[in-house]
């Protein structure tokens, strides 16, 4: 009895003890290999930008297999192994335009309409080529946790593009929205030709609507066809039952035949002098006429890809600098109500901002693109500036050029630098992107999202005096 009271008035004494020492067996340094690819831990952090309005301090992160279950300013009862870190995390960045695809691709320049970038993703490293490769990697070491991935070419249409993130193998995935590209003017070509590259375009979906109308027009003339079928086949059973009708009587007809026949050669007979040899209800009556079938309109897979844009249920990417180009994707729009268009590179985007917010069309700047930005006359921030004034959606991407992405971070950052808010500055490269793109398990912190997470030892993401390093569970390429 004395031993039993003796146990209850020590056991809250040695409770908190015993739980340090067996949270501290369960803490651990970050491992420099990367978080584990599979299980329960926490990564206890100074904070986290849950998304960009909203940064926590402090942080406890739980991933469980691959993905975010929980995050919060207290810890969690059940951490599993509890890795302590220095500085803020957050979530990948979302590159909704860049210039990373396979030597095969970069090489050429004209791609077929219905092209879809999905079938070009290799299994593994060892099914692509060994630059490209390198590339991804560098993408992800650069905090990429999810991008477009596109032809690139310079041709008008360039196919059938998708968004993809990375696997803890490091290699891309399909996820998240596919889309109809093209590209127009300057940012295809020079001289003449850029100048006619939007009437194309506008004939492209012109033509399309002509295919739909010729499908719908046969679709009329198939019913009628059907109908007339089977008008012919009651016709026809009656052209039939009379013609074995006649028939018959004439097997049945009584008298001496060679009589009908001096009588049907008679005065008035058909070899008479009164007759022309033939009575109108002597007649053979034809049987009626089949209908024809109508013929169907060929098949054209490019141009239901640009009816399924035309019916809103596949985007549309457009990648044009020139003010008469951008003026144009307005008229296209404007005509085609359903289209759902996101403008690439925009140079002169910032000159129509009212008219893209009221249009619905989102824009994504390329951050590293100098020839762009000097043809505009106007620096990145101011441009960047008047499209967010205007309420325009819009996305900061690396660009089209070679390895921009190593640049992403520094150029947005210098977007801070010339006062544009740092909560919209982060959300052009986290949550706008990964709307654009239709990834809603990126571009934030929060149960269910992808646990591909950055980590900043400095005051924010853009603090360039800080070091970065990309996390993903099970990612060893980092």
């Amino acid at each position: 009895m004395r031993l039993r009271l003796f146990i209850h008035l020590l056991l809250p004494l040695l409770l908190p003890t015993t739980l340090a020492s067996a949270l501290a067996a369960q803490t651990a340094k970050l491992p420099d290999d990367g978080l584990p690819a599979k299980g329960r831990f926490t990564l206890a952090a100074e904070g986290a930008w849950i998304r960009p309005d909203l940064h926590i301090q402090p942080a406890f992160v739980v991933i469980e297999n691959g993905q975010v279950a929980w995050v919060g300013r207290r810890q969690p009862r059940r951490t599993g192994r509890l890795y302590q870190i220095e500085g803020s995390l957050a979530p990948g960045l979302v590159d909704a335009w860049n210039g990373v695809r396979p030597n095969e691709l970069r090489s050429s320049r004209q791609f077929p309409g219905q092209l879809n970038m999905a079938d070009q993703l290799p299994p593994d490293f060892a099914g692509a080529d060994s630059e490209w490769a390198r590339l991804l990697i560098e993408s992800q070491q650069a905090g990429v946790a999810a991008q477009f991935f596109s032809s690139g070419g310079s041709s008008l249409q360039r196919g059938v593009g998708t968004a993809v993130s990375f696997a803890p193998s490091g290699m891309p995935v399909a996820a998240g929205d596919e889309a109809l590209e093209f590209v127009l003017g300057s940012a295809r070509q020079r001289g003449p030709a850029a100048l006619s590259s939007l009437t194309g375009l506008s004939d492209l979906f012109d033509a399309a609507q002509a295919h739909r109308d010729a499908q719908e027009e046969y679709k009329e003339k198939l019913e009628k066809y059907e109908k007339d079928l089977e008008e012919y086949d009651k016709k026809l059973q009656e052209y039939i039952d009379k013609k074995e009708k006649e028939e018959k009587a004439d097997g049945n007809g009584g008298g001496d035949s060679s009589k009908r026949s001096k009588a049907g050669n008679g005065k008035d007979g058909p070899g008479g002098k009164g007759g022309d040899g033939k009575k109108d209800g002597d007649k053979k009556k034809k049987p009626p006429a089949r209908p024809k079938r109508p013929k169907a309109p060929k098949e054209d897979p490019v141009k239901d890809l640009h009816l399924k844009a035309l019916d809103g249920l596949l985007p549309v990417r457009v990648e044009a600098n020139g003010l008469s180009d951008i003026q144009g994707l307005l008229n296209l729009k404007q005509n085609h109500p359903a289209l759902a268009i996101t403008l690439l590179g925009g140079r002169d985007a910032d000159l129509l901002a009212k008219e893209l917010a009221e249009a619905e069309i989102a824009v994504v700047l390329g951050a590293w693109s100098p020839g762009v930005d000097a043809g505009a006359g106007r620096p990145l921030a101011d441009r960047f500036r008047r499209l967010q004034e205007a309420k325009v959606t819009v996305a900061l991407g690396s660009g089209g050029g070679f390895r921009a992405q190593a640049f992403l971070l520094d150029r947005a950052a210098s977007l801070v630098a010339a006062g544009i808010p740092l909560q919209e500055v982060w959300a052009s490269l986290t949550t706008v992107p990964a709307e654009i793109l239709g990834l809603p398990n990126h571009g934030r912190l929060g149960q269910g999202t992808d646990a591909h997470l950055l980590l900043f030892e400095g005051r924010s993401p853009f603090d360039a005096s800080a070091p970065m390093r990309p996390l993903q569970a099970g990612n060893t390429l980092q």
